[in-house]
């Protein structure tokens, strides 16, 4: 093929060190101007469960401690629990749970899904 070159090892090796240590000009920058309510995908109340969620952690970050409770854990332990059901993107709307105190605020709001737990009432 006219014009191309294939470089050796070498050569990639040579080019891999030159790059080590630089910073991508994007890193750790914010976009203001097309974040939130500017990006053309926004969805106010309407959003799906997970995209809400998402939302939910990035501003409020990850739950670790229940606000009932005061049980401390991370990951699945902990919950972010919509206070009146009905998931808008109401920031104060959202309380810290963990999964017993989450379940237990579920069915006591008439909210909980699981048909064992709502036929034993």
């Amino acid at each position: 093929m006219r014009g191309s070159y294939e470089r050796t090892k070498k050569h990639r090796e040579i080019m891999s060190e030159s790059k080590k240590g630089q910073v991508p000009w994007n890193k750790g920058k914010k976009y203001p101007q097309i974040s939130d309510k500017k990006h053309y995908a926004w969805k106010e109340n309407g959003v799906g469960y997970n995209p809400l969620h998402s939302w939910i952690k990035r501003k409020l970050g990850k739950p670790s401690k229940c606000s009932h409770c005061g049980k401390i854990g991370y990951g699945h332990q902990m919950h972010w629990a919509n206070k009146d059901h009905k998931y808008r993107r109401i920031l104060t709307d959202w309380i810290r749970l963990c999964s017993k105190c989450h379940m237990n605020y579920d069915i006591k709001n008439n909210n909980y899904k699981n048909p064992i737990i709502t036929t034993l009432k």
